[in-house]
C-alpha cells in the first residue's frame, strides 16, 4: 500500500496517511496498481505493536475498467475502510485512484487521494486527505515504485520494490518500501510478503520500522476476492 492499517497506527507512528480507505499498493505506500475490474475485494487487517492493543480495520475496494480498449489502458479504483475495534467504530474514509500507462515501455502512472472523510468532524478524528502521484515500472527482475504525496502537515516522498514468484503454483510477492513520516522528519521502512492462498483469499503480512525513533509494528491482512466467475 500504502500503508499502516488504522487511525491508532497513524497516531502512534505518524504515517503520512492512514491506510483507512487504502489504495492498492505495497506495505505502506500506494502504487499504480488497481483492484480487478468489477470484482469486490473485502479486506480485514490488524496491526500489532509494543505497549499497545491490536487495532482492527475492515474495508472494501473495487476496480473499474469502463472501456474495452481504453486510451493508454486507463483504469480506476475506489474503496472505503473503517476502524472497528477496539473502542468505537469509524469513521469511514474513502479512496479513489486513476491509473494510466501512456507508453508501452514506460511506467504506469497513478494519481489518487486516500483518507477521504466525509465531514470536518470525521477529518478531526481520521486526519486530512492524502493526495499522491506515483510511478510504477516493471524491470522484469523486479518492479520499482516512486512517488510523492501531499497532506496537511504530512507531505511525503515514498519508494518501494516488489518481486513475484510461484510457490506451490500460487503467487508469492515479496516487497519492501520506505516513506517519509512526521512531516518529513524521518523515514518509515518496511518489509513484507503477500501470498495467494487460493483464488479467493490473499494473505499479507509486513513489519514497519521507524528509522530513527519509534517502535516497530506488525500488520496482518486478509483479502477476500469475490470473483463469482471463478471455478476454484
Amino acid at each position: 500500500m500504502i500503508r499502516t492499517t488504522l487511525l491508532a497506527s497513524l497516531s502512534l507512528i505518524a504515517l503520512p496517511f492512514a491506510a483507512l480507505g487504502s489504495p492498492s499498493g505495497l506495505n505502506n505506500i500506494p502504487t499504480a496498481d488497481t483492484a480487478p475490474d468489477l470484482i469486490p475485494v473485502i479486506q480485514e487487517y490488524t496491526t500489532f505493536g509494543a505497549e499497545r492493543k491490536p487495532d482492527h480495520t475492515a474495508g472494501m475496494k473495487i476496480g473499474f475498467g469502463p472501456w474495452d480498449k481504453a486510451a493508454f489502458n486507463s483504469r480506476f479504483e475506489a474503496g472505503v475502510d473503517g476502524h472497528f475495534a477496539p473502542g468505537d467504530a469509524g469513521p469511514p474514509v474513502f479512496q479513489v485512484k486513476y491509473a494510466v500507462k501512456p507508453f508501452e515501455a514506460g511506467p504506469d502512472i497513478g494519481l489518487g487521494s486516500a483518507n477521504l472523510a466525509v465531514n470536518s468532524g470525521d477529518r478531526k478524528q481520521a486526519g486530512q486527505p492524502f493526495s499522491y502521484l506515483v510511478l510504477s515500472q516493471d524491470f522484469s527482475l523486479f518492479r520499482a515504485h516512486a512517488g510523492y504525496g501531499v497532506q496537511q502537515n504530512g507531505n511525503a516522498a515514498f519508494v518501494g520494490v516488489d518481486k513475484t514468484f510461484k510457490v506451490f503454483e500460487r503467487d508469492l510477492t515479496v516487497r519492501s518500501d520506505a516513506t517519509q513520516i512526521q512531516d518529513q522528519r524521518q523515514w518509515l521502512a518496511s518489509v513484507g510478503a503477500m501470498y495467494a492462498i487460493n483464488s479467493w483469499v490473499v494473505a499479507e503480512s509486513w513489519a514497519s520500522f521507524p528509522v530513527e525513533t519509534g517502535k516497530p509494528t506488525l500488520t496482518l491482512k486478509l483479502n477476500f476476492v469475490l470473483d463469482w466467475k471463478k471455478k476454484k
